[in-house]
């Protein structure tokens, strides 16, 4: 049986926010409570004149548990949005995850028409404008919360280059991104050569939300199939593009996070010029100082 707690985490701790002298909990959603499905059982034949489908009625009473004030989670998963549908008394706050694509905004639009949450954390105006559209709640211009969550107390340049990695696997439907990773990775390996110097790696794999996504070793070998200048350290991504000089990615939202904190970041966004892709970051064609 929960105790009370005043926030509850609907995110899998995504942004890994801090909170001081405030009780919480962080709901892990790969887990069963077994106490709140028996109880949801008895609920559901016996008091479920509402005819609440036994998931809704199962979050419903798990979330109820803690007795929470708040409930945070990002727009990814929406379950700020599911907790205020199913526990419109439990103030919700969603946080936006990442940078929206131009082709995305249909699909937000879609997925989310007549969503409902308390607040809602956006980047910056341009995605206020964009979700205004379609979200009912209250908008709050934040930056990036996980970026604004990360505090790197050494920030000097000890490494001339960083790439950020975007491997996501070898399938037939990331063939055409690795093409573009592949060029980008021979290119950095050429100037590498002729400038004397190494540039160190950002491993996609080694990214939290990532670690059990994509495996390792196999992102080691596609990127050493392409570079012998590469290094390969334990250091955070957040950690090794903070302490280079220019960081270099095609379009990871850590390149934009870091852009927010007035790094140096060159984006080589090769999509279209190597498979005729036209859809584009928002940011391509605007430069918003909010974020």
């Amino acid at each position: 049986k929960n105790e009370h707690k005043d926030v509850i985490f609907l995110d899998d701790n995504y942004a890994n926010i801090k909170l001081d002298g405030i009780s919480f909990f962080k709901i892990n959603f790969s887990e069963i409570n077994i106490y709140y499905i028996i109880k949801t059982l008895f609920h559901f034949f016996s008091f479920n004149e509402k005819k609440i489908n036994f998931k809704d009625l199962y979050y419903k009473n798990l979330f109820n548990s803690f007795t929470p004030k708040l409930a945070v989670g990002h727009d990814l998963n929406g379950r700020a949005f599911y907790c205020n549908k199913i526990c419109p008394k439990i103030l919700t706050l969603t946080y936006q995850l990442g940078v929206i694509w131009e082709h995305e905004i249909e699909e937000f639009k879609e997925r989310f028409k007549n969503y409902r949450c308390d607040y809602y954390y956006v980047y910056d105006n341009m995605h206020k404008d964009i979700f205004s559209q379609f979200i009912k709640t209250e908008f709050v211009i934040s930056g990036s919360i996980k970026n604004n969550e990360i505090k790197l107390l050494n920030e000097k340049n000890n490494h001339d280059i960083t790439y950020i990695s975007e491997f996501r696997g070898t399938s037939e439907s990331e063939r055409k991104s690795l093409e573009c990773q592949s060029y980008v990775l021979k290119l950095l390996d050429q100037y590498c050569e002729r400038k004397k110097i190494n540039f160190h790696v950002a491993l996609n794999s080694k990214r939290l939300d990532k670690k059990f996504k994509i495996d390792f070793n196999e992102e080691i070998k596609f990127i050493k199939k392409f570079s012998k200048n590469c290094v390969i350290n334990n250091l955070s991504s957040y950690e090794l593009a903070t302490q280079s000089k220019i960081t270099v990615c095609m379009n990871s939202n850590l390149g934009y996070e870091l852009f927010a904190r007035k790094k140096r970041v060159l984006f080589l966004n090769l999509n279209r010029a190597f498979t005729g892709d036209k859809r584009q970051c928002l940011y391509d064609s605007e430069i918003n100082s909010d974020f």
